[in-house]
C-alpha cells in the first residue's frame, strides 16, 4: 500500500483510498511496529500539506490513531515544521480535520515537547474551541485545557 500509495503514477483517488486504508490499520497497536518501520506517520504528515482537503482529513485521522507510540510520537516532533503543519489544522473549515488536529495534539503533548506544542496561539484557539457551540469542539478543547493548562 504504501508504495502504491508513494507512486507518481498512482491516480488521486486510489491515493485517497489507500491513504484511509492506512489510516484505518494505524488505529490498532499491533500494528504500530510495521506501520514505523514503514514511515507511515511520515506519509500522514506530508498529507497535511495537499490541497485536497480529503487527504488532509485522512492523514489527520491517521496521524490522532497512531500517535499513541511514544516513538512516532518523538519522531514526528523531531520532524521539523511538523508541530506547526499538525497546528494549521485547528483553521480547517472541515470539522474532522479540527477534531483530528486537536486530537494529535491532546496526545502529542508531553514533557519533552510541551513548551514547542503549548504555544500562546494554540492556547488560544483552544480557548475558543472550549466555547464552541459545537459539543465536541468544546469537549476535546476543554480536556485539552484542563489537562495542558495552568489557569
Amino acid at each position: 500500500l504504501v508504495t502504491e500509495f508513494q507512486s507518481s503514477e498512482t491516480a488521486s483517488d486510489f491515493k485517497l483510498q489507500v491513504l484511509a486504508n492506512l489510516a484505518n490499520f494505524s488505529y490498532d497497536p499491533m500494528n504500530y511496529g510495521f506501520l514505523l518501520d514503514l514511515n507511515v506517520h511520515l506519509l500522514f504528515l506530508d498529507a497535511l500539506e495537499e490541497e485536497d482537503g480529503k487527504f488532509v482529513e485522512f492523514g489527520t485521522a491517521g496521524l490522532s490513531n497512531i500517535i499513541l507510540d511514544p516513538r512516532v510520537n518523538k519522531q514526528i516532533c523531531d520532524e521539523e515544521g511538523s508541530i506547526d503543519l499538525i497546528i494549521q489544522g485547528l483553521s480547517s473549515t472541515n470539522i474532522e480535520v479540527v477534531l483530528n488536529t486537536m486530537t494529535v495534539l491532546y496526545y502529542m503533548v508531553n514533557a519533552d515537547n510541551q513548551q514547542a506544542i503549548l504555544t500562546e496561539e494554540l492556547i488560544d484557539a483552544m480557548r475558543r474551541y472550549a466555547r464552541a457551540k459545537n459539543t465536541r469542539l468544546r469537549n476535546i478543547a476543554s480536556i485539552f485545557l484542563q489537562d495542558n493548562v495552568q489557569h
